[in-house]
């Protein structure tokens, strides 16, 4: 399923509009917790499948500073510069245009990677664009959802992160949600 196929299932369902549910807003203020304050010659912060901008702005909230977002659906990233002016959002054609981008002090990626069909491409994309801290969120236990490709066990996701390069990772739990943070040496 393409980003923009899965943004049809977002738009149909209202998805963001759940975003202020408890469990939700414990992940993205749980995120931003793990986040460092930006230093060195980095960027701020970027959030990886901001979809309409609502996680972004959530995030700047829990974490203010430079937050960007970046979405793989040209609607969706038209949307969010519409409806959050004072965020910079991005449009990448393709994981692999990660590489595309600078380094950010802090990297979220929360609730994507289990969508996307090369989840490696992604790790080291994310990574390559880490100049401080990395956090990936994705459920612990099947959600009822078409877009979602994969269950990962934290074993899978600790071996996905090793065969990537990704060192210095810790993997913590939420009743819902495997928290990975990957801390990069000094930028």
């Amino acid at each position: 399923m393409t980003a923009d196929e899965y943004l049809k299932h977002w738009k149909g369902r209202e998805i963001w509009k759940r975003l202020v549910l408890p469990h939700h807003q414990e992940r993205l203020g749980r995120c931003a917790s793990y986040l460092p304050d930006p230093a060195g010659n980095v960027e701020g912060f970027v959030d990886v499948g901001s979809a309409f901008g609502h996680s972004t702005s959530i995030l700047r909230g829990f974490h203010p500073g430079r937050w960007t977002g970046v979405d793989f659906s040209r609607e969706a990233i038209d949307r969010a510069a519409r409806t959050f002016a004072d965020i910079i959002f991005v449009y990448l054609e393709k994981v692999e245009d990660l590489a595309l981008l600078p380094r950010f002090a802090g990297v979220v990626c929360s609730e994507v990677i289990e969508h996307v069909p090369d989840d490696a491409a992604l790790i080291r994309g994310l990574w390559a664009i880490t100049g401080g801290t990395l956090v990936i969120t994705t459920p612990k236990r099947a959600v009822d959802d078409p877009g979602h490709l994969r269950l990962y066990s934290r074993e899978a996701l600790d071996k996905l992160l090793q065969d990537a390069g990704v060192r210095d990772v810790r993997i913590e739990t939420s009743s819902r949600f495997y928290f990975v943070v990957a801390r990069r040496g000094e930028a």
